[in-house]
């Protein structure tokens, strides 16, 4: 399902994520990412924090390790998917640290270390429970679809296969 690198056990150690030896922080309102910022207001939400206090902030992961490596447009469907199975999971964009967005950049997704063998089982399983489609004809309309559409462009109509 997932076009990227789950990145092996062995050399996870070597992808832990640098200077966060005591976690990942994420705002209280709006889970926005903490570390490293210059400042002590979140940039999405405003809100005030204060890097000494712990009480300000959320502890997310506690030991961040990078578990998968993919293109950064689909590292958000990764994360929902592992969210979706209960473990918590975040974006670190490689070519920004941990904010930021450049197109077309490759991100790694973090989890706690205690987690990472779920998680990478739980991408395994839906990588091998990916569907290729291919090209369709839409039973409603008989307007031709890309493979990637999962209901007709044209008339909404649903793909015969899903």
């Amino acid at each position: 399902m997932f076009e990227g690198e789950i990145i092996p056990e062995k050399l996870r150690e070597q992808n832990t994520v640098p200077n966060q030896d005591s976690g990942l922080y994420v705002c209280l309102e709006c889970r926005y990412p903490l570390n490293g910022l210059g400042s002590t207001v979140c940039p999405e939400c405003n809100r005030k924090f204060d890097p000494q206090d712990p009480a300000t902030m959320i502890q997310y992961l506690k030991d961040p390790v990078r578990i998968f490596r993919c293109q950064s447009t689909l590292a958000a469907q990764v994360v929902s998917v592992l969210e979706d199975a209960g473990f918590a999971a975040m974006i670190q964009h490689m070519r920004t640290g941990m904010i930021g967005f450049v197109e077309g950049s490759d991100a790694y997704i973090l989890v706690d270390r205690s987690d990472a063998a779920g998680a990478v089982q739980v991408l395994e399983s839906e990588h091998e429970e990916g569907v290729e489609l291919d090209a369709w004809e839409c039973p409603e309309c008989g307007e031709p679809n890309d493979a990637g559409f999962e209901i007709c462009w044209n008339c909404e109509g649903s793909h015969p296969d899903l």
